[in-house]
């Protein structure tokens, strides 16, 4: 439809996170329940089209507003379905203001939603608990998104005025929120992440400049076909992780050649990673930030 149509809005990378999670991975990476997915993405894309609206002469402004927004909405939600901050800063990133977005979202999730139903029910996959969020003080969960979004801001500068959108390509920033979270074990393997990280990009630059762009491929083969070279690379690399999975498909609603796309991520990335690691309790404890 996206290729019929020629709307960009009718591309939704996060599509690869929620396959991924709802499709093949094990067990659902994220806290929220079925119907609660279309519901938050379709909010995320509706904060993220209103925002580009109102504010497209600050896209800094308009892109950390829509990182704290949806943070308040899955802490209101108490989830942690982190594509929902990719849905809310990609029509910013891409100047999509029309409704077609939103509307896209809602039914790519209610479908996903329903896949998953099926494959429960035709026993092809388990059925995943809801696990409910680690007990933390509604103070913390504030005060680590006002940490990240402060961690954000710089890399936000400089792709604006560095003209580098890649670097907070939107998947990044849920790679980012999920690194951010209490006990999350891949902050000690960053090599793991580097890897797939590379890899998956590339999956997506070899697809639009080869086969879609040289190839002259059409864009409903080349995107399944990116997609599942991407989710084989996650099994090899034994890291299925949602939002590496969107990298790959990020390309495809980049204007102009993406050939330095995997470097500009993995730059974005590593500064991602390295605040990540940041423990607010140590700058509390240095004086930094105050109790």
């Amino acid at each position: 439809m996206a290729e019929l149509s020629g709307q960009r809005a009718m591309i939704y990378p996060p599509i690869a996170a929620l396959a991924t999670g709802l499709l093949v991975a094990d067990h659902r990476p994220w806290q929220v329940r079925l119907w609660q997915i279309p519901v938050l993405l379709t909010l995320g894309a509706l904060i993220g089209t209103m925002l580009e609206q109102w504010l497209p002469e600050v896209p800094v402004v308009a892109l950390l507003m829509a990182f704290l927004l949806t943070g308040m909405v899955l802490m209101t939600f108490r989830s942690t379905l982190f594509p929902t901050v990719a849905t809310a800063m990609l029509p910013i990133i891409l100047h999509l203001t029309t409704p077609l977005y939103p509307l896209t979202v809602a039914l790519i999730a209610m479908m996903m939603v329903s896949l998953n139903r099926i494959a429960v029910s035709r026993g092809w996959k388990d059925v995943d608990p809801v696990n409910g969020t680690k007990r933390r003080s509604p103070l913390d969960r504030r005060r680590q998104w006002l940490l990240m979004a402060a961690g954000i801001l710089p890399l936000l500068l400089m792709a604006e005025y560095g003209g580098h959108a890649a670097l907070v390509a939107p998947p990044l920033m849920v790679v980012f929120a999920t690194l951010c979270q209490p006990g999350n074990a891949l902050r000690h393997h960053p090599h793991r992440l580097v890897r797939a990280l590379i890899l998956t990009t590339c999956c997506g630059v070899i697809g639009k400049e080869i086969l879609l762009e040289f190839c002259g491929m059409p864009l409903f083969i080349v995107m399944p076909l990116v997609l599942l070279t991407a989710f084989t690379v996650l099994r090899q690399c034994r890291l299925l992780m949602p939002p590496l999975a969107a990298l790959s498909l990020l390309p495809f609603v980049m204007n102009g050649p993406v050939w330095n796309y995997p470097f500009f991520a993995l730059v974005g990335a590593g500064y991602l990673f390295v605040c990540s690691r940041t423990d607010w309790r140590v700058l509390r404890a240095v004086g930094v930030i105050r109790s």
